[in-house]
């Protein structure tokens, strides 16, 4: 599915674009964002090249990865980005790989409703399964983050990523589409 776009109360998903690679360039090349991500801080220059990796991905066919540019409904600036990734072998499962947000709008909730946003679109428009994730277990806020979207803690897993020269363990984190649909109907309900 190309392009796609997911909007929600405050935020909207939506493809990269060009005018994306000076945020992203940001983003990578700062050590307080890329502390606990699966690489160091990049270069101007790996970052351009990460960047036309994952616009190309959005063309193959089928589409395994959604990397998506987070911006507020307010205007079109990105604010960070958030991606999954489907799995074989039948593509019903997907993996919440990265969500980076400016330094600027931590601690508002975006992380939360950009992940759901994410897993809606997993579920709804693209008929997976299941979704997980995970972060670096010593990460300070993510664990309220990631159940806030309505993940589930699953386990640990030892060693997984090395960064800044060390090894780090990461914590999973998973939802099913019947977990997800009897959420979203409790939601609709709490509105009425």
């Amino acid at each position: 599915m190309y392009p796609a776009t997911v909007t929600g109360d405050r935020l909207c998903l939506r493809e990269l674009t060009s005018e994306d690679l000076p945020v992203l360039t940001r983003l990578y090349g700062d050590p307080r964002v890329t502390r606990y991500l699966r690489f160091d801080s990049l270069d101007a220059d790996e970052a351009a090249a990460k960047y036309e990796e994952r616009r190309r991905t959005a063309f193959d066919a089928p589409r395994t990865r959604y990397e998506m540019a987070v911006t507020t409904l307010g205007g079109p600036a990105m604010i960070g980005t958030v991606g999954m990734t489907l799995e074989p072998p039948h593509h019903l499962s997907g993996w919440l790989n990265e969500l980076v947000l400016v330094p600027e709008v931590w601690s508002r909730g975006y992380g939360s409703e950009a992940l759901r946003l994410m897993i809606g679109l997993g579920f709804e428009r693209l008929g997976l399964h299941r979704i997980w994730g995970l972060r670096r277990h010593d990460h300070p806020v993510t664990h309220g983050t990631i159940t806030e979207a309505g993940m589930s803690q699953e386990g640990r897993m030892r060693d997984w990523v090395r960064t800044g020269g060390r090894w780090h363990d990461v914590v999973t984190y998973s939802v099913l589409r019947h977990e997800w649909d009897t959420r979203c109907r409790s939601v609709t309900s709490a509105r009425r």
